[in-house]
């Protein structure tokens, strides 16, 4: 969503505004993946581990 907003930002020419937007996506993107992404079954799961539940 933030991503979203950062690109309709941009097209009002709120370049700071924009470049803020784009970091929190940033951010909040690499905080979901450090938390649900398993890497071992290339997949979200409920909490990352290798015997975490596949969330739906």
């Amino acid at each position: 969503m933030a991503d979203k907003l950062a690109g309709l930002a941009e097209a009002l020419g709120k370049h700071e505004d924009a470049a803020e937007l784009r970091e929190f996506a940033d951010a909040s993107r690499d905080a979901f993946n450090a938390r649900f992404f398993n890497p071992t079954l290339h997949r979200c799961t409920n909490g990352g581990g290798s015997r975490a539940t596949p969330t739906h």
